[in-house]
């Protein structure tokens, strides 16, 4: 059996080596796994909310407009609990502007 010296003058073998190493990736590998089940049970935000916009009126007070489920919230926050404030109206369509005139022209040729 083919043994390895260590700083202590005691022996150690091959076979005790490759154990650490297994029980270490074991470990590694239990630990992986518990956080990413960990993650997969942490509730997440509805997909279809955003903060559009902040508005900070002092420095720990602050006004956000929220979009959430097609609906648009004022929210305040600051050192008391957050509250709505007031809700819009639902979000107005999204515009898209033409392109210019001249850049058609060089496009089209």
């Amino acid at each position: 059996m083919e043994k390895l010296a260590t700083g202590s003058g005691r022996p150690f073998n091959r076979g005790m080596e490759a154990s650490l190493v297994a029980v270490t990736v074991s470990l590694l590998l239990v630990s992986a796994l518990c956080v990413g089940v960990v993650r997969a049970r942490r509730p997440s935000l509805p997909s279809a909310m955003k903060v559009v916009a902040r508005l900070q009126l002092e420095p720990h007070r602050a006004l956000y407009l929220v979009e959430i489920e097609g609906r648009r919230l004022v929210i305040g926050a600051g050192d008391a609990p957050i509250s709505m404030v007031a809700e819009l109206g639902p979000a107005p369509p999204a515009t898209v502007e033409a392109p210019a005139p001249s850049f058609l022209k060089r496009v089209l040729g």
